[in-house]
């Protein structure tokens, strides 16, 4: 993957298609098409904690998209979108970032990965 460096986001990677599956690594491209698997994953949030507020699922949803789309502009990150037979099965966001674990012995480049969510 590289970044397209007049927009800044992160540029689409060719698939990776094994059988049924196909694993997409890119930007901003693919928050689009990660919606369903992100309401499934908010409205499993309150089975695990209860006494919190919960934004509704459309809120919810335009929270994610604009966070996420903000994120994909920072150099290093990126998300990796699951599909299989052409449905969203599984993402992950990642980041990339100059620095040292605060727990765990790293070089100096560390990656972070935000709550995935799997079907």
């Amino acid at each position: 993957m590289h970044r397209d460096k007049d927009r800044g986001t992160a540029m689409r990677q060719e698939p990776n298609v094994h059988g049924d599956d196909t694993l997409h690594r890119g930007g901003a491209e693919l928050i689009d098409r990660q919606d369903a698997l992100w309401l499934a994953l908010h409205a499993h949030h309150p089975s695990i904690k209860q006494r919190f507020a919960y934004f509704p699922d459309e809120g919810s949803w335009e929270l994610y998209r604009s966070g996420h789309r903000r994120w994909t502009l920072k150099d290093g990150a990126f998300i990796l979108l699951a599909e299989r037979h052409g449905h969203a099965v599984g993402y992950a966001f990642v980041e990339t970032h100059a620095g040292h674990d605060d727990t765990w012995v790293t070089s100096t480049r560390i990656a972070e990965l935000q709550p995935p969510s799997v079907a």
